[in-house]
């Protein structure tokens, strides 16, 4: 956007695009436009800084942190640290399966934690991918768990070997838990998954399914986006 070269502007000129620097940073220039002024959710972020996460803030846009989808592309880390500084929203993303990720939102925020400043408490890890991530989509009332709330629960088996000598559940949950120890989900009331069975929701052959996703996964990576074109910059 800076100095208009970069894996997206490559794949711009390649089909016939013409690219411009813009001598700003992209936050910069959605302020310029205007664009800022909706409250985007902003993904991904792994070249924007501490002054464009303030201008975000400034005008209430949010942030979807994808920590795995951008080490697996190699695209670089994001500075959550700069987000929490200048106040932002932030929320987890997995970026979905394709991206490389396994939809494990638990992994993601303790990927996220890493190496942060000050580092997270257990229940700010799990606010990451409860309430905070609501917030960062602009949907009150979800996230927590309170009158008048959506009716939406997740439950976690805390059974595994590794759990056994946790003494407090949250933080057995925070910095252990996977998306296998997931028991029971519910979304606005209604049982979406109870102890490996999906109440109303017919199950194709896992074999058929897993062909059906590599399929995919191949076709867009060979003939959709060449490598480097998933993230928000």
């Amino acid at each position: 956007m800076e100095e208009g070269r970069g894996p997206f502007a490559d794949y711009l000129r390649s089909r016939g695009i013409v690219v411009a620097p813009r001598g700003r940073s992209t936050v910069e220039w959605l302020e310029a436009t205007g664009l800022l002024a909706c409250r985007p959710l902003l993904i991904h972020c792994v070249t924007a800084g501490l002054r464009d996460f303030e201008t975000a803030h400034r005008h209430g846009a949010t942030v979807a942190h994808c920590p795995w989808s951008n080490a697996v592309l190699g695209h670089g880390r994001a500075a959550f640290s700069a987000m929490r500084r200048a106040g932002v929203v932030v929320g987890l993303g997995t970026d979905s399966v394709v991206a490389g990720g396994r939809l494990d939102l638990f992994a993601e925020a303790r990927l996220a934690a890493l190496g942060l400043e000050g580092g997270l408490s257990a229940r700010e890890l799990l606010r990451l991918v409860t309430a905070d991530g609501a917030a960062a989509l602009g949907l009150p009332r979800l996230g927590t768990l309170e009158p008048g709330a959506w009716g939406d629960l997740a439950a976690v088996g805390l059974v595994a070997p590794a759990f056994a000598a946790a003494a407090d559940p949250e933080a057995a949950v925070a910095w252990g838990a996977t998306a296998s120890d997931v028991v029971f989900a519910a979304v606005a009331g209604r049982v979406v998954f109870d102890r490996g069975q999906w109440p109303g929701v017919e199950i194709e052959d896992e074999r058929a399914a897993y062909a059906r996703a590599t399929a995919a996964a191949t076709a867009v990576s060979r003939e959709v986006v060449p490598r480097g074109m998933f993230a928000w910059s």
